[in-house]
C-alpha cells in the first residue's frame, strides 16, 4: 500500500471520516529499521500535533515557520484563510512527541498552491506559529534550532546517505514510538526510482532514497512531513511510498533542491 503520512486513526478522529481502504494503496510515512536518537542531535525536528496527539513530523526553518508536507495539511486548510480549525500545534525541543519541550500554537497554514494529492507534486506546507521561537532558541540552543535549506543548484550525490528522523510507525501498521527515531538511507538515481514505481510518476519535484533490493529501512506512517537531511542541510520532506521498508520501493521525498519549491518557501519565510 502507499504510505499515508498521517496516522490513520488520528485522521478518522480529527476529520470525522475514515480512510478509503478499498484500494490496495494509500499514503503513509514513518521510521523503520532505525535507532532511537535524541533531540540534541536533531534540534530542528518537531512534532505536528492535533490536540496533543502526534500527526506528522516537521522541521524548524525560522523563528516563525515550520516546514511539513502538504498531504499533512490538505484536509485541514481553508484555501483562502489558511487555518480551518483550532487544535493544531507543534511540539519543539523534545526527544518525545508526547511530553517535554515547548508547545506552540499554529496561527496559519501556508500550503503550496501547486500541491496535487493525486500526483503528490509540491508536497510541502509551511506552519506559521502564533509566537516566535526565538526565546526558546536562546534558552535551549541545543534542542531548538533551525535547519538550513540547500543553496541554489545544490545536488545530492547518488548513493549519499540521507538522514531521516521522526516518530512514525516502527514497522508497517506497527506501534508508534514515544522516542524520536533516526535512519540513514542512500540516495537513489531518479531513473531507478521511476523504474521501481512505474507506472506511477516520480517527478522532478521529488527525490528518492532507500535500499532497493534489500529493504528493511525506511520512513513510515507518522514520519510524513519530517526532514531528510544531507551534509547539514534539509534536502527533502518525507512524502510517500508503497508500503514501508519494502525492498522493491524506496522512500519518496519532496525535493527541496527544486528551484520552484525552494523559491516558494523563501517567498513566505
Amino acid at each position: 500500500m502507499i504510505r499515508l503520512v498521517i496516522l490513520s486513526v488520528l485522521i478518522s478522529f480529527a476529520f470525522g471520516a475514515s480512510l478509503n481502504n478499498n484500494s490496495s494503496s494509500f499514503f503513509e510515512g514513518r521510521i523503520v529499521g532505525g535507532v532511537s536518537v535524541t533531540i540534541e542531535d536533531f534540534p530542528y525536528q518537531v512534532s505536528f500535533q492535533y490536540y496533543g496527539s502526534h500527526m506528522c513530523g516537521g522541521s524548524i526553518l525560522s523563528s516563525y515557520y515550520v516546514l511539513t508536507a502538504a498531504h499533512c495539511t490538505d484536509n485541514i486548510v481553508n484555501k483562502l484563510l489558511g487555518l480551518l480549525t483550532s487544535g493544531y500545534t507543534v511540539r519543539v525541543g523534545s526527544t518525545y512527541h508526547n511530553n517535554g519541550g515547548t508547545v506552540f500554537r499554529i496561527s496559519r497554514i501556508h500550503q503550496n498552491t501547486n500541491y496535487n494529492s493525486r500526483t503528490m507534486n509540491y508536497d510541502v506546507s509551511l506552519l506559521e506559529l502564533e509566537k516566535s521561537l526565538t526565546p526558546v532558541m536562546l534558552a535551549s540552543p541545543n534542542t531548538v534550532k533551525p535547519i538550513p535549506l540547500p543553496s541554489s543548484g545544490y545536488q545530492v550525490p547518488v548513493g549519499a546517505l540521507i538522514t531521516v528522523t521522526g516518530w512514525g510507525y516502527l514497522w508497517e501498521n506497527g506501534p508508534i514510538p514515544s522516542q524520536l527515531q533516526g535512519v540513514e538511507l542512500p540516495s537513489i538515481d531518479d531513473a531507478r526510482c521511476q523504474d521501481a514505481y512505474y507506472p506511477a510518476e516520480v517527478s522532478d519535484k521529488m527525490m528518492c532514497a532507500g535500499y532497493l533490493g534489500v529493504g528493511g529501512k525506511d520512513a513510515c506512517q507518522g514520519d510524513s512531513g519530517g526532514p531528510a537531511v544531507y551534509n547539514g542541510v534539509q534536502v527533502g520532506v518525507v512524502s510517500w511510498g508503497y508500503g514501508c521498508a519494502d525492498a522493491r520501493y524506496p522512500g519518496v521525498f519532496a525535493d527541496l533542491t527544486d528551484p520552484h519549491i525552494y523559491n516558494w518557501i523563501m517567498s513566505i519565510i
